[in-house]
């Protein structure tokens, strides 16, 4: 019997860790195709509620049926409803993600490396990002405050010793995130009945009815919050020793790559306008596709101005990036090289590399509109690079 289980809550195919400490756990299984995982649609559950709840369907079937779970033939886990063999040997229990796993020495985390942190700390958490605004203010800003409020006012109402914990959280700006998190089970259970008495009761005040897919993740969206009020009572409260791990991303978000091979499919058919607007009405529906951590090569930004690009050169009958690749993968880096002969032509001196930027942008029918758009739109950040000087640089391709 297992000393540690991390359940891997997963809604896609994928390729887990070797460690046999890690368990796939397929979240949403009423809803979706048959993967080949243990699923969270058996026993007492909350699977077809998987659109509103994301990973939390996981949790609530983890603390209702985790004493039943068989280790001794994984394959037929959920088959075996009849057979309940206790876990209690099962001392620790922990939450990633398909894509997010915490960070050992040498890649994902080892269940030697987990047991010896859990034998110093109380409870292992994703590091800590910092906001540019207040956490209520950022939710606030991407989510619904009404939500917030409804279930911050159900957090009073249930356990009001955890009010100066919510005020600290609510009024900062570095938290964790994703729901990640390893601790021992009873504390994992006890963490699972108050979330969940928490958010259910809010949920009579709460009416995602309206929102699209990713606004109606909402139980999920509090969740994180919720969880570092949790943090920081028991920091403050009980003594509670809490270590932020490095999170180890193994690949784009599914919804991410799924929408960049859309659009490549429909640039390789000649139709730019479609891929445009699809890639438009698909961020609006799901802006989280575009999020650093879903796009971990950076290339929504890119794909973004490219469609704008195209279309635009197409419109005015003009040679461009288009002309001479349909690849999407091509134009990306295309851009990139783009990018690198416009820091060349902001530099001050004159010098060979000018002369072979200019000749770089003619040769690759680079067109006025790519060059006022990535002007316009400096994606030096996103490139790790000084702001380009647009001046300078019109002065020079007027030469």
């Amino acid at each position: 019997m297992p000393k540690i289980k991390i359940f891997v809550m997963t809604h896609t195919i994928f390729t887990p860790p070797k460690e046999t400490m890690y368990e796939p756990l397929h979240v949403g299984r009423a809803l979706g195709q048959e993967l080949g995982y243990t699923g969270d649609d058996s026993g007492d559950n909350i699977s077809e509620l998987n659109p509103l709840f994301g990973e939390l369907t996981g949790f609530y079937w983890l603390w209702k049926n985790l004493p039943y779970i068989s280790w001794e033939d994984e394959e037929d886990a959920n088959a075996k409803e009849n057979e309940k063999l206790q876990n209690d040997d099962l001392e620790y229990i922990g939450i990633c993600h398909y894509r997010r796993y915490f960070e050992g020495k040498d890649g994902f985390l080892t269940e030697d490396e987990a047991l010896q942190l859990m034998s110093e700390y109380d409870m292992v958490t994703s590091q800590r990002s910092l906001s540019a605004k207040k956490t209520y203010d950022t939710y606030a800003e991407i989510h619904h405050a009404k939500d917030m409020d409804a279930t911050i006012a159900s957090l009073h109402k249930l356990y009001p010793e955890y009010d100066e914990a919510a005020r600290e959280v609510l009024e900062g700006r570095e938290n964790c995130f994703g729901n990640l998190m390893i601790l021992p089970v009873g504390e994992f259970m006890q963490y699972s009945e108050w979330l969940f008495n928490i958010l259910l009761d809010a949920a009579s005040s709460i009416d995602p009815s309206s929102y699209d897919a990713y606004h109606k993740r909402v139980y999920g969206f509090l969740a994180e919050v919720l969880e570092n009020i949790w943090v920081r009572y028991h920091e403050r409260s009980c003594g509670w020793k809490i270590l932020p791990q490095k999170i180890l991303y193994t690949q784009e978000k599914s919804e991410t790559v799924a929408l960049k091979l859309s659009v490549a499919e429909l640039l390789q058919q000649n139709k730019p306008e479609e891929a445009r607007d699809l890639y438009e009405k698909f961020l609006e529906l799901r802006p989280d596709v575009a999020y650093p951590a879903a796009d971990l090569l950076g290339e929504t930004p890119i794909i973004r101005h490219l469609l704008y690009i195209i279309v635009t050169d197409r419109a005015a009958g003009v040679s461009g990036i288009y002309d001479e690749t349909k690849d999407l993968g091509e134009l990306v880096r295309l851009y990139r090289d783009t990018y690198d002969k416009l820091q060349i032509l902001s530099l001050e001196e004159d010098s060979e590399d000018v002369e072979s930027a200019l000749h770089f942008l003619k040769e690759h029918m680079i067109s006025e509109a790519m060059i006022e758009v990535m002007l316009r739109n400096d994606l030096s950040q996103l490139f790790h690079r000084e702001a380009l000087r647009p001046e300078r640089i019109r002065r020079r391709l007027e030469m």
